[in-house]
């Protein structure tokens, strides 16, 4: 296809008609129409600098254009994925975030409360922003760091990389990270992302921490060894550093708990409490919650008639199927309404044990050909639901669904955040 000029216009009706260069019109259907001056080149949109409008897009962060041929065509249809937030910078990209309505509130629980336990919900910003906040409120003026651990390699680096970028420095620099092998920051870094592992070595050499003024410890609901060991830790230094503060956050945490353990008034003066906690509401993507209408005898059935009806009826997707053992991942009926003629071109893989087994590697699934944020989000969801059936006390009991079997209502209107 020649390059082309498109002009996005907003009308009633959400219909856009594009004209290219060869003078064939084609048109779009769009369920958001944006508009800006764009054009088409190399299989890319892009948008001219020097005519963006004043209003920038909104709009779902990736939604699909399907670019219908005219009729009587025998072109295929063209797909074209245009992201509504390309337009903004970041600080807009910032503000959008969930997490941005509570930076008040999140800096006043950090000079108030020694240790501040943070609930979110993946994606509502809390990794990225909240360092960033109490750089902001001058918490590293007199030379101390903010340290953030993660438990996993990869996620240092990105999350180190993309707070970098929002703030316009070079990685390194005012942002940087440590890992096993690898140390990017300098003498003037003042944010340093580090798995659970480094913070540990540092405290072998400095018992105080006494560079940081903030430790953040991220995705503590995985409870590794390392983290764990560093959380008590932590709470002795607590003890001799009035000054530190340290910030526990997950999506998928028991809040309490962690209070409890972390707070050091033995009063009955809630006035003195050290410890707190925060909830961020709020997802960057929609959320719909659906029920059956009444009880299913078998599930298993049920199940799979209901990935097949979306999978033939609704866009392409993603879909992650939740079952009690491993066993009836491989049963034969299973098997059987998957090997019908509207699954054909179904995988059923069996890969979340074996995920497990290997540590949650990156590695392992890029050469099995896996989706590695797919299954970590299986991880947070699976972490969720126990956490949820052992604070509402629900007998766990092996149940096939088979007709006859009697289940008592354990979860009403519950959800989950991925």
């Amino acid at each position: 296809m020649n390059p082309a000029s498109v002009f996005f216009l907003e009308d009633k009706v959400h219909d856009v008609k594009l004209v290219f260069s060869e003078s064939r019109p084609c048109f779009v259907s769009m369920r958001e129409v944006s508009y800006g001056h764009n054009y088409w080149r190399n299989g890319l949109w892009k948008e001219y600098s020097d005519d963006r409008p004043d209003k920038v897009r909104t709009g779902p962060l990736v939604f699909e254009d399907r670019l219908a041929e005219p009729s009587g065509s025998t072109q295929d249809t063209l797909t074209v994925y245009n992201n509504p937030y390309a337009s903004l910078n970041m600080k807009q990209q910032r503000a959008r975030l969930p997490i941005y309505k509570n930076r008040n509130h999140v800096l006043y629980l950090c000079e108030k409360y020694r240790t501040v336990i943070i609930i979110g919900e993946t994606g509502c910003g809390k990794s990225t922003q909240v360092p960033q906040y109490l750089l902001e409120a001058g918490w590293t003026n007199d030379g101390r760091m903010i340290g953030v651990t993660q438990p996993r390699r990869v996620a240092v680096v990105t999350l180190a990389s993309r707070v970098a970028e929002e703030k316009e420095a070079i990685l390194g620099q005012d942002v940087g990270y440590t890992v096993r092998f690898d140390d990017v920051t300098d003498d003037k870094t003042k944010i340093k992302y580090m798995t659970d592992g480094i913070l540990l070595r540092e405290l072998l050499t400095d018992p105080l921490l006494s560079k940081y003024s903030v430790i953040m410890i991220d995705e503590a609901h995985e409870r590794t060894c390392n983290s764990d060991i560093l959380l008590g830790l932590l709470r002795k230094v607590l003890i001799v550093r009035p000054d530190l503060r340290i910030i526990v956050s997950s999506a998928t945490l028991d809040a309490e708990l962690f209070r409890d353990f972390f707070e050091l008034n033995e009063s009955d003066d809630h006035s003195r409490d050290t410890a707190c906690i925060m909830s961020v509401e709020g997802r960057t993507h929609p959320v719909a919650i659906y029920h059956t209408k009444t009880a299913v005898p078998n599930y298993i059935k049920a199940t799979v008639e209901t990935v097949l009806e979306i999978h033939k009826k609704e866009i392409p997707g993603d879909i992650l199927v939740f079952l009690t053992g491993q066993e009836e991942v491989i049963e034969e009926e299973i098997k059987r309404r998957f090997a019908a003629e509207e699954g054909d071109h179904i995988a059923l893989l069996n890969v979340y044990t074996m995920f497990m087994k290997n540590n949650k590697s990156r590695k392992w699934c890029g050469d099995h050909y896996l989706n590695y944020r797919g299954l970590c989000r299986a991880d947070n969801v699976r972490a969720q639901l126990v956490r949820l059936l052992r604070r509402f006390e629900v007998p766990l009991v092996s149940a096939r669904g088979e007709p006859g079997e009697f289940s008592e209502e354990t979860i009403e209107n519950g959800y989950f955040i991925e």
